[in-house]
C-alpha cells in the first residue's frame, strides 16, 4: 500500500510514513495499554492502603473526567505547537502521575495522581492526538483505514499490557509495577520524534473559532451519534476494566485468569477496528453502494455531468431523501469543497466509482 503524504502538512524535515504510522502506533499502543491496566490494581491497591473499592474506582472515573475535559485542549495545542511536543510532555506527566501512584498513601491522594494528574497526561499522549499527526499525513481516502490501524493500535497495547502489568505486580509488588509501567511510559519520548507537525490551514480557508467550529459539527446527526457512542463506550469500559479484575479474583480465579480476560477483550477489538477502517473507506463505501442502489425499492438518479447537476443532485436528495448515484468524472468535476465533502458522504449516500 502506496500512501502519499498530504500537503497540509507542516513537517520540516520529511518522515517516512511507515516510520511515522510505526512510531505514532506504539505510542498509542503504550499509553492506552497502561491506562487498561489500571483496573488489575484494585485488589492490591485497595489492600495495601486500606481504602475502599469504591475510593479507587472514584479516582478512576476522575481520570476518565479529566482525560475528556483536558482532551479539546490537547488537541488544540497539537495544533498550534505540533504534535510531537503536546504527545512527548503528555508522557512525562503521565509518567509523573504513575510514579506517585505508587506512593499515595491515602484515596485522597489518589484522586489527585492517578485521577487529575494521570487523567491529564493520557489525553496529551492519547492515541487521539496520534490520529491527528496520522491525518495531517495521509491523503483523505486513506485516512479511515489509517486511523482504525491507530485504535487498533490502542487495542493491541491493552492486549499486550494487561498480562504484563499484572506480572509485574505479581513479581514486585503494586508500588513497583506502577514506577516500572512509568518507566515504559516515559521510554517512548524519543518516537515522537517522527510524529512532529502542526496543522495548517489550507489556502483560502480560516481557522474557526472553537465555539463556531463546535456549532458546525453539532448540526451533523453523524457527529451527535458519534458523541453518544463514545459516551456509552467509556461508560462501559471503564466499569469492566476496573471491576471485572476484581470480581473474578473474588470468585476463586487466579489474577492471571482477569488480565488475561482484560487482553482478549483487546485482542477482539483489534479485528474490529481494522475492519471498522476498511469499511470506513471509499472502496468499501462504494460496494455498500452498489449493494444499496441494485435493491428496487430505491428510486435512483444517476448523475454523468457537470457540477451545476450536482448542485441539483444536493437539492433534491435535501428536499425528499432521493439516493442518487454521483460517478467519477462528475465527482471530479466538483470544485466546491462543501459540495466536495457532501459527495463523500456527509450528504449523500451513495458515490458509485
Amino acid at each position: 500500500m502506496t500512501l502519499a503524504a498530504a500537503p497540509a502538512s507542516s513537517r520540516s524535515v520529511a518522515v517516512p510514513l511507515l516510520v511515522l504510522v510505526i512510531a505514532g502506533c506504539l505510542v498509542a499502543a503504550v499509553t492506552n495499554g497502561v491506562r487498561n491496566s489500571f483496573g488489575l490494581f484494585t485488589l492490591p491497591v485497595t489492600s495495601g492502603l486500606g481504602i475502599s473499592r469504591e475510593t479507587w474506582a472514584l479516582a478512576i472515573a476522575i481520570q476518565n473526567l479529566a482525560w475528556g475535559i483536558a482532551q479539546p485542549f490537547a488537541g488544540g495545542f497539537a495544533d498550534r505547537f505540533g504534535s510531537a511536543r503536546v504527545i512527548a510532555t503528555g508522557l512525562v506527566v503521565y509518567a509523573i502521575g504513575l510514579v506517585l501512584c505508587s506512593v499515595s498513601p491515602t484515596g485522597t491522594v489518589l484522586y489527585f495522581t492517578a485521577g487529575i494528574i494521570s487523567g491529564a497526561g493520557f489525553a496529551t499522549c492519547s492515541f487521539s492526538i496520534v490520529m491527528a499527526a496520522f491525518g495531517r499525513a495521509v491523503p483523505h481516502e486513506k485516512r479511515s483505514l489509517i486511523f482504525g490501524v491507530a485504535t487498533a493500535a490502542s487495542s493491541f497495547g491493552q492486549f499486550i499490557f494487561a498480562p504484563i502489568s499484572q506480572e509485574f505486580i505479581t513479581l514486585y509488588g503494586w508500588q513497583s509495577a506502577f514506577v516500572w509501567l512509568a518507566a515504559i511510559v516515559f521510554a517512548v519520548i524519543p518516537l515522537t520524534f517522527a510524529l512532529r507537525g502542526k496543522s495548517q490551514s489550507q489556502a483560502g480557508q480560516a481557522d474557526l473559532p472553537f465555539m463556531e467550529a463546535i456549532a458546525r459539527a453539532w448540526g451533523y446527526g453523524s457527529y451527535r451519534l458519534l458523541v453518544i457512542g463514545f459516551f456509552v463506550c467509556g461508560f462501559h469500559l471503564a466499569f469492566i476494566s476496573v471491576h471485572l479484575p476484581a470480581y473474578l479474583v473474588q470468585c476463586g480465579l487466579p489474577p492471571e485468569t482477569a488480565s488475561w480476560s482484560l487482553a482478549v477483550i483487546g485482542l477482539f477489538n483489534i479485528a474490529g477496528s481494522l475492519l471498522s477502517g476498511y469499511l470506513g473507506g471509499p472502496r468499501a463505501k462504494a460496494a455498500v453502494a452498489r449493494l444499496d442502489l441494485s435493491r428496487p425499492r430505491h428510486r435512483v438518479r444517476p448523475l454523468h455531468a457537470a457540477a451545476g447537476d450536482l448542485s441539483e443532485c444536493l437539492y433534491l436528495f435535501c428536499r425528499d431523501r432521493t439516493p442518487v448515484a454521483v460517478d467519477s468524472a462528475a465527482h471530479r468535476r466538483a470544485r466546491d469543497p462543501v459540495l466536495r465533502r457532501a459527495l463523500y458522504g456527509h450528504a449523500l449516500r451513495h458515490r458509485v466509482p
